[in-house]
């Protein structure tokens, strides 16, 4: 089943809510060999339909990061999808000086990273391989996220890391967004 972005994004953020609202992770925590040394697993008590048949995982980092992930054993699901929300929105711009930063951002990492140069870089990896990316801001957070071909999930998620690890944010390129 093909997950359109009002889909995908409604089912993450329901998911993110769920976390915020109470549902929060059981206590109990194991090493998640699959993630390495830096993260546990925690079960998480998730309300859901009887007729959600997704596996949810909780992985918590030790710098605090969280990263919820939702799975399915069914082999005809092609699709792979990823979010990452950031704790700043357009409540966190200073007052009376630089409103719509946190908007301005959201646009100025998707312009290239260290890694990953080209300002289209991730658009182009994301088209060639059936997917497609896309940001919002809001009062209290960002969401950037991504939707690709299963095979390609890895690569993409790297692409998306470094938005935040090291973005680029050139000069020429600041310029022309202000300017649009």
């Amino acid at each position: 089943q093909h997950w359109t972005r009002s889909r995908f994004m409604g089912h993450a953020v329901g998911c993110m809510e769920s976390c915020v609202a109470g549902k929060r992770p059981r206590e109990e925590m194991d090493a998640d060999p699959s993630a390495g040394n830096a993260a546990k697993k925690r079960s998480m008590d998730v309300e859901k339909s009887p007729n959600d048949k997704l596996s949810y995982r909780l992985l918590v980092f030790e710098n605090g990061f969280e990263a919820l992930l939702i799975s399915s054993d069914d082999v005809k699901k092609n699709k792979a999808a990823a979010a990452v929300a950031v704790g700043a929105g357009s409540f966190s711009d200073p007052q009376g000086r630089c409103e719509g930063l946190a908007h301005y951002l959201e646009h100025m990492l998707f312009m290239g990273s260290k890694k990953y140069p080209g300002e289209d870089e991730m658009e182009d990896f994301l088209t060639k391989n059936g997917g497609h990316s896309n940001a919002f801001t809001e009062a209290g957070h960002t969401c950037y996220y991504f939707e690709i071909n299963k095979s390609e999930l890895h690569k993409a998620v790297d692409m998306l890391a470094q938005f935040f690890i090291a973005p680029l944010l050139k000069t020429d390129a600041a310029e022309r967004e202000i300017n649009a």
